[in-house]
């Protein structure tokens, strides 16, 4: 053994008894009303949850066409609500309110038959 892996040996043995001679003691202090915060926040995380759907998006473009649209959406699906909404520069119209993907993405088969353009949006909240 030569000088420099005794001193590497000598350096690794005291490290190791320095690093086992430490002991730290963690001590967290709540601040007042945390808890009630937390549990407020669960609280509006579950209905932001329960209160989400799944649309559809038949049309976006012009005001006079959406208008249109809505109108043949309607007749063609009675029983499925529908709403046209304006985000900058177009108009929209949105239709259904899913809880389950799969619910939305069988009316999406029937409705792409006469809005080919339709897609399923991810969860919008429901107010």
């Amino acid at each position: 053994m030569n000088i420099n892996q005794s001193c590497l040996g000598c350096c690794l043995f005291l490290f190791g008894i320095f690093v086992q001679a430490q002991q730290a003691e963690i001590q967290i202090i709540e601040p007042n009303g945390l808890n009630e915060l937390m549990i407020l926040k669960t609280d509006i995380n579950r209905q932001n949850f329960e209160n989400r759907a799944f649309t559809i998006q038949i049309f976006y473009g012009e005001f006079d066409k959406a208008q249109v649209q809505l109108k043949r959406f309607e007749l063609l699906f009675p029983k499925i609500k529908a709403e046209i909404s304006f985000e900058t520069p177009n108009y929209k119209i949105r239709v259904g309110e899913y809880k389950i993907q799969l619910e939305a993405e069988k009316d999406l088969r029937r409705i792409k038959r006469a809005f080919p353009a339709a897609f399923v949006l991810k969860p919008k909240l429901l107010l």
